[in-house]
């Protein structure tokens, strides 16, 4: 999208299009997908019964955790350095802030290994309600928590017009999608 947008030479729906794209292609694997693999990791090796072949190496259930979490992260790792080649593709068709985006690429590594480290530990839960609450209600206290302070930010009467360009119904709506 944003090789066609250049070629044309117009660099305004179809580029913001393509920033899109990169942004969400990279938030979503990075945030979602990548840390929900985690939560079966301990789960299923005991289920399948590999726990004791792996107690066998010597290895504490710390480094074990520990391990398990390393993998984990480091296919995130090369699933970044999979995307990196478009990133820089985007910095050579113009106006892309290198720097800005290089520190909401390490941002997002961060909250990877932050979200992967919490789904791996509570993967060792036995019972699938308790990780499925145990990884969701956070996230809904955590989107609450942002939601209120982002209209504190935003004052006592522009917070409405701040969430939602000044239409009282778009700020209900993106708020009751956080919720």
């Amino acid at each position: 999208v944003a090789l066609a947008a250049a070629a044309r030479g117009k660099m305004d729906v179809s580029r913001a299009f393509g920033d899109g794209a990169f942004w969400i292609v990279l938030v979503f694997s990075l945030l979602l997908i990548m840390p929900l693999r985690g939560a079966s990791a301990l789960r299923s090796e005991a289920r399948l019964g590999a726990l004791d072949l792996l107690f066998l190496t010597r290895l504490s259930a710390w480094r074990i955790v520990v391990g398990k979490w390393a993998a984990l992260f480091a296919q995130s790792c090369l699933m970044l350095c999979a995307v990196l080649p478009y990133g820089v593709l985007r910095y050579y068709l113009g106006s892309v802030d290198l720097v800005r985006d290089s520190w909401a690429i390490l941002t997002l590594m961060v909250a990877s290994a932050l979200f992967t480290a919490f789904t791996v530990s509570v993967s060792a839960f036995p019972s699938k309600l308790a990780r499925i609450l145990v990884v969701v209600v956070p996230l809904m206290v955590l989107s609450q928590l942002l939601v209120g302070l982002a209209a504190f930010r935003a004052g006592p009467m522009r917070g409405l017009a701040w969430f939602g360009g000044g239409s009282a119904w778009s700020a209900v709506l993106i708020a009751l999608g956080y919720a």
